[in-house]
C-alpha cells in the first residue's frame, strides 16, 4: 500500500478538484488503477485473514472509504460498464469497502477515545 501513496494523493487532488470518474486525466486513471489493484489485494488479504483485521482496519479503512465514496466507486462502476466485465472487476475492493464503510465514524479522532473499539466495523 505504501507504493500507492503518491497515487492516493493524486486521487485526493482529483476529488478536491471535483472530478468524476469520466473526467479523470490519463495520469489520474493510471493512479486509480494502481490504487484499485492494491486495495483489491488488501481486501483479499483481509477477507482471508492473511493480515490481521485490526491492523488493516486501523491503517487502511479510512483512506479506502474516503477514496471509494468520492471517486473509486464510480470509477469501478464506469470500468465495469465500459469493459463489459460485470461484477467481477475489482470485486475485492467493493467487498472490502462494504466491510469497512462504517469504520471512519469509529476513528479515535472522531470518537475522542484513546483507541479503536474492539470491533470498529
Amino acid at each position: 500500500m505504501e507504493e500507492t501513496r503518491k497515487d492516493r494523493y493524486i486521487l485526493r487532488d482529483a476529488v478536491i478538484n471535483k472530478k468524476s470518474a469520466t473526467t479523470l486525466t490519463e495520469e489520474e486513471k493510471e493512479s486509480a488503477e494502481k490504487v484499485c489493484r492494491a486495495f483489491d489485494i488488501l481486501g483479499l488479504f483481509d477477507r482471508t485473514g492473511i493480515i490481521d483485521k485490526r491492523h488493516v482496519v486501523s491503517f487502511y479503512a479510512c483512506p479506502l472509504v474516503e477514496l471509494y465514496e468520492n471517486i473509486l466507486g464510480n470509477y469501478i462502476e464506469e470500468k465495469r460498464l465500459n469493459r463489459n466485465r460485470g461484477k467481477t472487476l475489482y470485486w475485492e475492493v467493493v467487498a472490502f469497502y462494504k466491510r469497512v464503510k462504517n469504520v471512519p465514524k469509529n476513528h479515535p479522532g472522531i470518537t475522542d477515545k484513546d483507541d479503536w473499539p474492539n470491533n470498529p466495523m
